[in-house]
């Protein structure tokens, strides 16, 4: 398993498309399993920028595990907070599951505004990117030096130019 973490708008989900495909893995990401429930209160937490309690992320990873998440998975969008890295960690230490390494996308501010605009969708406007780049950088920045301290093989990769051009960096940082 590979984690892709980064940003709002640091391109996990772009990325961890490109990479499944070019090394036959697949996708799962947490932010699409939500936008695509059926869950209209979920829709709308998500469109308010808010995110899942740990309990609720938990739980929704813990029954995906075996079903669509197992080795050759590239996971965006898990773990966002210390207790989800420690559980996935966990699960490492237990051999449930393997984390081959995590990839940081990373962006400059005015790049994640820039493409969090123009996607459109409607929880992209500029105050709740505001709050969940402050959010990423109180919760989830810090567990990516968490992983590193556990032993995990961490890359930090410039998440600036082209889709392609930052697909050739993240496949370069694995080998």
């Amino acid at each position: 398993m590979i984690l892709v973490m980064g940003v709002v708008g640091a391109g996990k989900s772009l990325q961890g498309q490109m990479l499944a495909d070019k090394i036959g893995y697949k996708w799962f990401s947490l932010g699409k399993y939500l936008r695509e429930s059926a869950d209209e209160e979920a829709k709308a937490r998500l469109a308010s920028g808010k995110f899942f309690s740990d309990e609720e992320v938990i739980e929704i990873i813990g029954s995906e595990i075996g079903k669509n998440i197992g080795e050759n998975t590239i996971l965006d969008g898990f773990p966002r907070t210390k207790n989800q890295a420690e559980w996935l960690t966990k699960m490492h230490q237990n051999h449930e599951i393997n984390i081959e390494a995590v990839i940081v996308l990373e962006v400059s501010q005015a790049t994640l505004l820039k493409r969090l605009l123009s996607r459109g969708r409607d929880e992209d406007n500029e105050q709740v990117i505001k709050d969940r780049v402050a959010l990423y950088q109180k919760e989830t920045a810090p567990i990516v030096d968490w992983f590193e301290k556990k032993g995990v093989k961490v890359k930090r990769v410039d998440g600036e130019g082209t889709p392609e051009e930052i697909s050739v960096k993240v496949l370069e940082s694995l080998k």
